[in-house]
């Protein structure tokens, strides 16, 4: 089998809710696919209620946290994950302004096995 390396450079956006809270789930959909997440990179649109922010490997659960950031806003993260084909990582923001654009920037590297 050959792997090809290229560079993984992915995102995601939700709207948060009245609450200031969201979700978005990202990870490699594609058959003999994997994800070397290394840089998670969070913003939201605007920033006068400043959330948290909190990657999960897999579903929002205690035992599934990667880490999180105080500022939700404008801030980042790097916990070195490698996900398989359908595995995903969840990046929750609670306590953002109603109605922001929060948004999540993945940087790492993708391998395909051919």
């Amino acid at each position: 089998m050959t792997l090809n390396t290229y560079r993984l450079a992915e995102s995601a956006e939700v709207t948060l809710d009245a609450d200031g809270n969201g979700s978005v789930k990202l990870g490699p959909t594609i058959p003999s696919v994997t994800w070397q997440v290394e840089t998670l990179s969070v913003s939201t649109s605007t920033n006068n209620r400043i959330p948290r922010a909190y990657v999960y490997e897999g579903t929002e659960s205690p035992g599934n946290l990667l880490g999180g950031t105080e500022n939700g806003s404008r801030d980042a993260m790097g916990p070195s994950v490698r996900l398989e084909t359908s595995a995903y990582i969840t990046v929750v923001w609670r306590g953002g302004d109603n109605g922001a654009r929060a948004s999540v920037a993945v940087t790492g590297t993708r391998t395909a096995g051919m």
